[in-house]
């Protein structure tokens, strides 16, 4: 790629900084900030963005050299909070797929650019393309190295756990898109993301983390169009937090039992799961009740599956 006849451009790794520079203007992009200049030290970063830099950073993002692929997903990053637009679904996929590098730093690099590419960025129409972000990070829960399992449980808790408060003062954007990954977890096929989301609630739990403050929290949203993800994080919480207020469990059991909503049947297993996790801690009368419910509708099964 030239500039006018100017010469080609160059891409250089210099420490802890990525210099791009070609013709009279020059890109660095450092940590933190994505800076284009003219020669003259003005602005100018749509003015020479193009099609054939941005292929030529995500070619980057898979060079030998350590700090070459860190400093490019950065600069992909980066490119998208000045305009979103230029983030093509190629680029996000670079950046996802370097969730799993070989490199720590690179998948640390890759963890936080996903995420902060989904909170920023992802809508109620984007969040498709953005939470996929999210099913690259939670593997990482389970990484070799203790200090990216360490940042993938502090991204996760912040995209998933920190936008958990009372159902009455659920209505920031941070709420919402909480909600609306939490929503995205329940679904069927993605029973694999819900495995490692229960392998961070058992660190979570080691570090103390759960708090009856945010069990409360989250019981709250049962009333709420949220009920079958809220259930759902209650059966992934629970094998490891046996503190939970039980006096809610056999009101619930007795009204969804008889739901007739086409979700009831997940909602059931997961109040069968939480149910099964705090049995130990159920009054005696609750577990007679409950097994004999259960009985009662074993016995009256039909299949109604045809033949």
């Amino acid at each position: 790629m030239s500039n006018g006849g100017q010469g080609q451009y160059i891409w250089t790794y210099l420490g802890k900084c990525t210099i791009f520079t070609g013709g009279n203007f020059n890109i660095t992009a450092c940590p933190a900030t994505l800076l284009f200049t003219h020669s003259f030290g003005s602005p100018s970063f749509f003015h020479y963005f193009s099609i054939g830099f941005l292929a030529m950073v995500k070619q980057r993002a898979g060079d030998e050299k350590v700090g070459v692929r860190k400093a490019a997903l950065q600069v992909l990053e980066n490119v998208s909070q000045i305009d979103k637009s230029k983030l093509d679904e190629g680029s996000l996929q670079v950046i996802q797929e370097r969730c799993r590098d070989p490199a720590l730093s690179v998948r640390k690099q890759a963890m936080v650019s996903c995420t902060n590419l989904l909170m920023k960025h992802a809508t109620n129409e984007s969040l498709q393309r953005y939470s996929r972000g999210l099913l690259e990070v939670l593997p990482l829960v389970v990484d070799r190295e203790p200090s990216a399992q360490e940042k993938c449980l502090q991204l996760v808790q912040e995209a998933l756990i920190d936008g958990i408060v009372p159902l009455n003062k659920s209505n920031g954007d941070n709420h919402k898109l909480t909600w609306s990954l939490l929503k995205k977890l329940t679904e069927p096929e993605l029973h694999e993301a819900r495995i490692y989301l229960r392998k961070a609630c058992s660190l979570w739990a080691r570090q103390k983390f759960f708090k009856a403050s945010l069990m409360k929290s989250l019981i709250s949203h049962l009333e709420s169009e949220h009920e079958e993800s809220v259930w759902m994080l209650l059966s992934v919480i629970t094998p490891f937090y046996k503190s939970l207020d039980l006096s809610f469990l056999d009101r619930v059991w007795r009204e969804k039992s008889v739901m007739t909503k086409t979700n009831q049947s997940t909602i059931l297993i997961h109040i069968l799961t939480v149910i099964g996790h705090l049995s130990d801690g159920l009054p005696s009368d609750l577990c007679h009740d409950l097994q004999e419910d259960l009985g009662k509708r074993l016995m009256s099964f039909e299949d109604d599956l045809p033949s």
